[in-house]
């Protein structure tokens, strides 16, 4: 009934040159690296670091997958009451069944609360809370 299951934590970087550009990833997506809620896209000018814990385990058929991201910033930057360096915190789960050997269906869940306020920032883009789910099939030929 039960497989497998895991715990792990992550640690990704993206630097900045103080605080006057980011590393880009242009020809790629972040969506799969930086929570599911897609506030991180574009990397913030301030770069990003994103410490997160996944959990992944199965029952029966049904494959569970969580994150729990905290997204701070490399360099820190202004707010309306000083300067900041939490962007905020995401909570991730998807649940994943195979209804057939050709369909695969699966049910993706994403929270992304804000902490600091960084929309005083020049150049930046405030991320606010943001909730989102995806009901996706797929089917193998």
């Amino acid at each position: 009934m039960y497989d497998t299951w895991s715990v792990r934590i992550d640690q990704e970087v993206l630097s900045s040159n103080n605080g006057k550009y980011a590393f880009q990833t242009p020809l790629g997506t972040n969506h799969l690296f930086q929570g599911w809620a897609d506030q991180f896209l574009v990397t913030p000018r301030q770069g990003i670091e994103d410490t997160y814990v996944t959990f992944a385990g199965s029952i029966e058929k049904a494959k569970l997958y969580a994150e729990y991201h905290v997204f701070k910033s490399e360099e820190k930057f202004t707010t309306p009451t000083g300067t900041g360096d939490k962007y905020g915190t995401e909570f991730d789960a998807s649940v994943t069944y195979p209804f057939t050997d050709k369909v695969l269906g699966k049910l993706e869940y994403a929270k992304f609360n804000e902490d600091d306020i960084y929309g005083a920032v020049t150049g930046a883009a405030r991320k606010g809370d943001k909730e989102i789910i995806w009901a996706t099939a797929m089917y193998t030929f």
